[in-house]
């Protein structure tokens, strides 16, 4: 019987109440997976060919309670491994959500049929818990800023401490397997679903902190998974809807995107995740638009780059990149016959189920060799040896660090400022009254993924918190003429305007509204509240400062920033080059003002 199975057999319990299971002890990952224990062999040698393919699939489900679906899957298909999502996830205490992994882990650990059946596996428990706009525990943990905020700090130390403190959390929770760090290089402004998801535009920082990120993760207890092979920073198309086209040579590959992906395994990171991707140069002789994902000969290259022991994730198998040609199941199987080793599914139980009994009557016709599943199958059983749900091992003994404090650091430290006409640090006394002006809460969750917060929600709040006498005007993300002109009277009204942008570029009216602000002829001061990109379209302002996130952490960081908090220097490089005279790593000239802040 599995180690943790052993330990829960049967129980649901939580954290703290009287019958708590025992958690299960990761072994120190920080310089990659561990040799497997014999238990690894032992249970793959038991498993039959139906459970064998369950463990390389890893499913979904909807609402906050585990559905019919997934408990279905568990226990017919014996999947590997769950994924969660802010609906599952988004709210609900500590409590709850370890209740809610228990539960899963206790259905798995349950053998199914009589002699000689498939014993109880535990699982594979996964989220993408990348900070900023990319997150899915929301009550039950710290919410820290994205990568891109950890590129402006560019602090590998600081990396390292987010990176446990949030898989410290994680681990508590039940959760085993953070999906990330993005390793993507944000080589293109424009592009649709990366950007501040990237720690930066330049390869060598990329894989520098990205380092840091798998071994301050993996140190703690949860396995990394870098992604999004081979690249995904240059795609101007949304994987999600469509296939994007990557039409690079060799060179450009090997100088831009491929070094943070070769650093990630220097690291020890215990697998790398692939995208949907068109891109020929890896692909050819095979069929055109083949995605690299499904492609045998890509997906070759990457094994060779990782090696045997470690996964090959595929991205979700529900996209629209790859289920409009090949569909879900379809693709299921070019993936794993090509070389991966994990299958995500989004919720469509029904494709979850169809994929599991195509790769199994593969299987068994022999167009995919039993070897192949064993060996895939192992890998998966021992990355759950290494986060010691099979057997008992050692555990990383740092002492923790509040992740609330650890969250504060990063958004301070990435607090960048880019222009400046002596109009910061501001005196409260010089303004008696503020007008903010931001885009409302509701249009910035068809954005990026909104959860309950513990602080500010909105940068209004954060700035109410240190200068009480403040307006609010909340416009939408392409305002319309009758919301500029309410904003253009509450500036002139209030004598200063702060007004936070977010991705102006992708909305037309957001420099319309500047220049409409312009038209009251008070003081203009940019908050980029998501990319530092906005700059290139503010036109004439008097300062422009970004924390190139909307997590608390950073709109505290923000204001603490803009009216000189002791200790709120601006001290944070830019990660991404904002034309010639803005390269990576400009750093504004800290002005005497906040070396010298007020009370």
């Amino acid at each position: 019987m599995a180690f943790l199975c052993s330990l829960i057999a049967g129980a649901t319990a939580f954290p703290g109440s009287a019958q708590e299971a025992p958690s299960p002890t990761p072994r120190p990952l920080d310089n990659g997976l561990p040799p497997a224990s014999p238990i690894v062999d032992q249970l793959l040698q038991r498993l039959s060919l139906e459970a064998k393919v369950g463990q390389i699939m890893v499913v979904a489900f909807s609402g906050d309670t585990p559905t019919s679906d997934v408990l279905g899957l568990i226990d017919s298909q014996r999947v590997g491994g769950v994924i969660l999502f802010q609906d599952n996830v988004g709210r609900g205490s500590p409590e709850r959500v370890r209740s809610m992994t228990d539960s899963l882990q206790s259905r798995a650990c349950a053998p199914q049929g009589g002699q000689g059946s498939d014993p109880g596996v535990p699982l594979l428990i996964a989220v993408d818990q990348e900070g900023g706009p990319v997150v899915r525990v929301g009550e039950a943990a710290t919410l820290f800023p994205g990568a891109m905020a950890l590129g402006a700090s560019g602090s590998e130390s600081l990396v390292m401490r987010s990176a446990s403190a949030v898989a410290r959390e994680l681990r508590s929770l039940g959760i085993n397997v953070n999906l990330g760090p993005v390793v993507d290089v944000n080589s293109n402004p424009q592009n649709p679903v990366i950007g501040t998801r990237s720690f930066g535009a330049d390869p060598a920082m990329v894989g520098r902190l990205a380092t840091a990120a798998i071994r301050g993760q993996q140190r703690a207890g949860v396995l990394a998974i870098a992604k999004h092979w081979p690249g995904h920073g240059d795609a101007d198309v949304d994987s999600h809807l469509a296939l994007p086209l990557l039409a690079h040579s060799r060179s450009r590959l090997d100088m831009v995107e491929s070094p943070p992906f070769r650093a990630a395994v220097e690291a020890g990171v215990a697998g790398i995740m692939t995208a949907h991707l068109d891109v020929p140069v890896l692909t050819t002789g095979e069929s055109a638009n083949m995605p690299v994902s499904l492609s045998p000969k890509a997906l070759a290259e990457l094994r060779t780059l990782v090696g045997e022991d470690r996964l090959i994730v595929s991205d979700d198998l529900e996209m629209g990149a790859i289920v409009q040609r090949f569909g879900t199941a379809g693709s299921a199987l070019r993936a794993f016959s090509g070389g991966s080793d994990l299958l995500l599914f989004r919720r469509d139980a029904v494709q979850a189920r169809r994929a599991h009994s195509e790769i199994v009557a593969a299987v068994r016709k022999g167009s995919v060799p039993m070897a192949r599943l064993d060996a895939s199958v192992r890998r998966v059983l021992r990355a759950k040896d290494a986060v010691g749900l099979l057997s008992d091992v050692p555990a990383d003994m740092d002492v923790p660090e509040s992740p609330e404090i650890v969250a504060s650091d990063v958004a301070q430290q990435a607090i960048t400022l880019i222009q400046d006409g002596q109009m910061l640090p501001l005196r409260s006394a010089d303004h008696p009254r503020i007008c903010v002006v931001q885009p409302r809460l509701r249009e910035i969750a068809g954005q990026e993924i909104v959860v309950p917060v513990t602080g500010p929600a909105t940068l209004a709040d954060a700035v109410r918190a240190l200068h009480p006498a403040i307006q609010v005007v909340e416009v939408g993300l392409d305002p319309p003429r009758p919301e500029r002109l309410a904003a253009s009277e509450c500036a002139r009204s209030a004598g200063l305007v702060i007004v936070g942008t977010y991705n102006t570029g992708m909305f037309a009216s957001q420099p319309i509204l500047l220049d409409a602000l312009r038209l009251a002829d008070v003081p203009i001061i940019v908050v980029a509240l998501r990319l530092p990109y906005d700059f290139s379209v503010v036109g004439e302002i008097d300062a422009f400062v970004t924390g190139y996130s909307m997590r608390p952490a950073s709109l505290q960081a923000v204001a603490r920033t803009i009216f000189g908090v002791s200790g709120a220097a601006p001290t944070g490089s830019l990660p991404v080059p904002l034309g010639k005279s803005y390269p990576v790593g400009y750093q504004y000239p800290t002005p005497d003002a906040w070396l010298f802040p007020q009370p």
